[in-house]
């Protein structure tokens, strides 16, 4: 039995309130790495999480993981989060941007729906 896992990134990107000072986002990248030990920050206020691991541990989808996330920021930190997911750290960008403040949008990671997301946007919106 293998224990590789096909990856999926969620780009996390943090809506402080006004009144929120630099501390939340050290706590925010604390709560990613109680979900995965795989967080890349992006400071100033966003990161990127591979959760492909995370995944079978937590026993739930991309979508649903990427929910739970958003919940515990909420919860814990009182802090609005939007969220996009692929099987990239590209797709999860792509995502995050197409979405609206404090929404998620995952990607599901096959060849289709990759094709099926990135066909309408133009060749600038790729990154890299």
């Amino acid at each position: 039995m293998s224990t590789m896992h096909q990856p999926y990134v969620l780009r996390v990107h943090a809506l402080p309130p006004p009144s929120a000072g630099s501390e939340l986002y050290p706590q925010l990248l604390d709560l990613l790495e109680n979900v995965t030990p795989t967080v890349q920050a992006l400071h100033p206020d966003a990161a990127d999480i591979d959760i492909g691991g995370a995944l079978r541990f937590f026993e739930r989808t991309p979508r649903e993981l990427a929910q739970l996330v958003r919940l515990r920021t909420l919860a814990l930190l009182g802090l609005t989060v939007t969220i996009g997911g692929g099987r990239s750290r590209m797709i999860a960008a792509m995502a995050a941007d197409a979405t609206a403040p404090g929404a998620l949008t995952c990607v599901d990671p096959t060849d289709y729906a990759t094709r099926a997301f990135l066909r309408p946007r133009p060749i600038a919106a790729l990154y890299g």
